[in-house]
């Protein structure tokens, strides 16, 4: 089911089985991941060390920059996460998107820390 609105929630490793709309926070790993907000259940990473996202939060609300494009999925969806709201966007060709962190890199690093959590 498509959310409009996700919480933040700071936590030392990203847990085994995450939960919709919640937007896990790892700062000690540069680490943000969340559920795909139009409801496919594909897990979302979003680095924020310096080819990464910028992430903002003031007073319990996070907002992610750039957008999050996941053209690699099959829902294809793309959105902003503004003040914990989801800006839906149109879709675009991946070709239009804006340059977007090594995805692979990423997910390595996803892994392992799921593999740690699960020891």
């Amino acid at each position: 089911m498509k959310i409009n609105e996700v919480k933040p929630m700071l936590v030392d490793t990203i847990p085994k089985h995450l939960e919709e709309g919640i937007l896990y926070i790892a700062p000690q790993y540069n680490a943000i991941v969340h559920k795909c907000a139009c409801g496919c259940g594909e897990i979302v990473s979003t680095p924020t060390d310096e080819c990464g996202w910028t992430l903002s939060y003031k007073d319990s609300e996070v907002s992610l920059h750039p957008s999050i494009g996941n053209y690699h999925y099959k829902c294809k969806s793309h959105y902003y996460i503004k003040k914990n709201k989801i800006i839906w966007l149109q879709q675009e060709s991946p070709t239009q998107q804006q340059d977007q962190p090594n995805k692979k890199w990423w997910n390595k690093l996803l892994s392992k820390l799921i593999k740690k959590k699960q020891n």
